[in-house]
C-alpha cells in the first residue's frame, strides 16, 4: 500500500522523505485537502516507468507480445526441457 502523507508535512520534510524514497524504492502519494495531487517516487521507479510506456507505444513490440500470446493459448509453446535440448543441440 502507498503511504499518503499531506503537502504541508511533505514541504517540511520534503530532504527526509526523498532520501527516504530513494533508498527503499516505496512510494509516497501526496494529498492536499485530502485530494491527490502528486506522488514522489524514486528514479530506478521512474525510469523503469519511462521505459515501460516506451515499449508500450512500440506497435512492433505489442504485437510480438500479442502473437506470443496467442502462441501460448494454441499451446504453441515449448517446455524448459525443450529449450535445454535446442541449446544442447545447437551448442
Amino acid at each position: 500500500m502507498m503511504r499518503m502523507i499531506g503537502l504541508k508535512k511533505a514541504k517540511m520534510d520534503f530532504e527526509q522523505l526523498a532520501e527516504e524514497i530513494w533508498h527503499s524504492k516505496s512510494r509516497l502519494l501526496i494529498e492536499r485537502d485530502g485530494l491527490p495531487i502528486a506522488v514522489l517516487i524514486s528514479i530506478d521507479d521512474f525510469e523503469d516507468m519511462m521505459e515501460t510506456i516506451g515499449e508500450l507505444s512500440d506497435s512492433e513490440y505489442l504485437s510480438s507480445i500479442r502473437e506470443a500470446r496467442a502462441e501460448y493459448k494454441r499451446g504453441e509453446v515449448d517446455t524448459l526441457e525443450d529449450l535445454y535440448k535446442i541449446a544442447e543441440d545447437t551448442g
